[in-house]
């Protein structure tokens, strides 16, 4: 009895000395405040866009052909020196590992300082489908994102965060690089996530307008080896890929002419916010429902037809008219254009509609699917696209029709800018969403990207997981970020009761020079732990998980110790004599020296803001401090 007394005495007494320690610890520490997170967070993001803007001005980097980026699909190599990132302060998830007992019992993400990982859209969900040059080319311009995505982290602390950006290819780029196992990630789309989309949103009312004429039912030809396909197969593809790309609060519809008949009006459907799943919208369901059933008709399509769908969207636009007037009123139409020769511009009710058009600031995106055989065809399209005001292109002469999205780069560009202007440059605070990569509950800031000759390229953007700056209730610093994240948000919100014009269509970008040519290693070989699973590789064993191997845990844990009486006394000695040397120290240095899964935050990063950079952009230049080098 006296034996245990001393050694629970000698317990009570080294955890007093501990508790006082990390008390001081504590005190002594320069925590940022949630208001200076936010504001390093709006600032890096900036950082992020310059590089990313500077990346596409330049000319092609040499460095391309001499190294290769991590696949984000793909298992970090064992050289990239991966870190097994434990969620040890909360109880978001990242990934969910398992103990002997098949328990959930930590939270774990794999990741590596040393490089970021990159994916883009592989057709199919097929790992072995090449990059295409636009996609060869993204890769390579953001290859030497690596040093600003460190800085940007480092400034950060070490709150776990991810930095990327997206191309109009749909390729992304982030850091710290990291692995993805689930199949979705081979057919990852920057553009249809709310991070991108949220960067380039404005209030907008969307019509989606296909010609289904005879002409329509004639054979697309392209030089590549596209599936083959109708002028009207690929209008519909085109449209269904629009759907994926609407944001939170836009309205949009869908009508088809042509053949002696036009779709009945009917009212439009409001996207709305969907938490667990950001990208899916059951309420569109019924619309690409009526995309996938359009059929050609065996008649050609007559320019009343044209005017009598106009008629019918103006119809839908006054539906909702009232309550937002600040909403672009954005038509996109697909069509061969074999009507527009016929159409009498000196007719009345032609010249009525188009004055309702142009009175409710209307603009007329048209994606052409001609072949050059029809001049005729395109000249009276280019025409349309000047009366009502609005824009023209010939998709059918594109390289490659495998990415209608890229196509049709002319319209995100055109959203990009008008957000850019309504906003101010500022960066753009999303309503907080569940990840894609189920890495938690997230909250993300994003700014759309331009050369210095105002093309859109593409987006730039920080993840921030909230339960990393402390529980939902009783945090200061959660408490602090939230208020500065409403405050922001709740200018965003005034900005848009503001009427205003549409933008000026800019200029879609042209990668001339693209940067995939002799560049055939453009994703690094994996690596040695290749043969292990995703889930084993992810939690490091950490936690024991070995089930996939053979179906029983390995023991391992986290935290184990078995301790025999003698290395008991040991243990209880060296932690009494470590309290006590921390307690009688002012600054105590050694205690300082935690692991960041301890939960110790290190030194409060000094960031200061220079005066405002490139006139073009209104970014604001990062001071970047220093910090120690920790794992994340």
């Amino acid at each position: 009895m006296g034996i245990v007394l001393k050694i629970n005495m000698s317990v009570l007494l080294a955890l007093l000395f501990w508790g006082c320690c990390l008390q001081q610890i504590q005190a002594s520490s320069q925590q940022p405040s949630g208001n200076d997170l936010f504001k390093r967070a709006q600032d890096g993001v900036i950082t992020i866009a310059n590089a990313l803007s500077k990346a596409y001005d330049n000319s092609c980097p040499e460095s391309c052909d001499m190294n290769c980026s991590q696949d984000l699909c793909g298992p970090l190599p064992d050289k990239s020196s991966p870190i097994c990132f434990q969620k040890a302060r909360n109880e978001s998830v990242l990934f969910n590992c398992t103990n002997q007992n098949q328990e959930q019992s930590c939270r774990s993400v794999r990741v590596t300082n040393d490089r970021s990982s990159i994916t883009y859209v592989r057709e199919g969900g097929n790992r072995q489908r090449d990059a295409t040059i636009f996609q060869r080319s993204a890769l390579c311009r953001t290859l030497g994102l690596d040093n600003t995505f460190s800085q940007v982290s480092n400034a950060f602390g070490p709150y776990f965060a991810q930095y990327y950006v997206g191309t109009i290819d749909g390729t992304l780029r982030t850091f710290p690089g990291r692995e993805d196992g689930s199949e979705n990630c081979l057919v990852y789309d920057s553009r249809k996530r709310p991070w991108y989309n949220g960067a380039i949103s404005y209030p907008n009312h969307l019509v989606i307008l296909v010609d289904r004429g005879s002409t329509m039912k004639e054979d697309a030809t392209v030089s590549t080896s596209t599936s083959p396909g109708t002028r009207l197969d690929y209008a519909k593809v085109f449209a269904a890929s629009l759907m994926e790309t609407l944001y939170v609060g836009s309205y949009v519809n869908f009508f088809s002419f042509g053949g002696g008949t036009v779709d009945p009006y009917k009212t439009s459907i409001q996207v709305l916010f969907n938490f667990d799943n950001p990208q899916g919208h059951p309420e569109l369901e019924s619309l690409k429902s009526q995309i996938r059933s359009t059929n050609a008709s065996d008649s050609s399509t007559e320019p009343d037809e044209f005017v009598m769908a106009l008629n019918t969207i103006i119809k839908a636009y006054d539906s909702v008219e009232s309550a937002n007037q600040n909403l672009l009123r954005n038509i996109i139409l697909f069509t061969d254009g074999a009507f527009t020769g016929n159409i009498n511009y000196t007719d009345p009710s032609v010249g009525a509609v188009i004055s309702e058009a142009t009175s409710r600031n209307v603009t007329l995106f048209i994606y052409g699917m001609s072949s050059n055989a029809f001049v005729g065809d395109s000249a009276g399209l280019q025409k349309l696209s000047t009366t009502v005001h609005g824009h023209y292109q010939n998709i059918q002469n594109d390289p490659d029709l495998r990415d209608p999205l890229l196509s049709m780069a002319s319209y995100s560009g055109y959203l990009a800018t008008s957000h850019r202007n309504l906003y101010d440059n500022s960066p753009f605070w999303n309503r907080n969403y569940k990840d894609f990569f189920a890495v938690g509950d997230i909250v993300t800031v994003a700014t759309p990207v331009f050369t210095a000759g105002f093309s859109f390229i593409g987006v730039a953007a920080i993840d921030i997981i909230l339960d990393e700056l402390g529980p939902e209730t009783g945090s200061p610093m959660r408490d602090d970020f939230t208020a500065a994240l409403k405050q922001q948000r709740d200018k965003q919100n005034a900005l848009l009761s503001a009427v205003s014009s549409p933008a000026e269509i800019p200029n879609t970008f042209n990668d001339s020079t693209n940067c995939s040519n002799a560049w055939p290693g453009y994703l690094c070989l994996p690596g040695a732990d290749s043969g292990t699973l995703f889930a084993q590789r992810s939690c490091c064993n950490s936690c024991g998980f070995d089930s996939g191997i053979n179906g029983t845990s390995n023991g391992n844990k986290s935290l184990a110790f078995i301790v025999g009486p003698s290395i008991g006394r040991a243990l209880l000695l060296m932690i009494l004599v470590a309290g006590m040397i921390c307690g009688f120290r002012k600054k105590p240095s050694a205690c300082k020296q935690q692991t960041r899964a301890s939960g110790e935050r290190p030194q409060q990063i000094q960031l200061t803001s220079s005066q405002k950079g490139d006139k073009n952009f209104g970014y604001t230049k990062l001071s970047i401090g220093s910090r120690n080098n920790e794992g994340i």
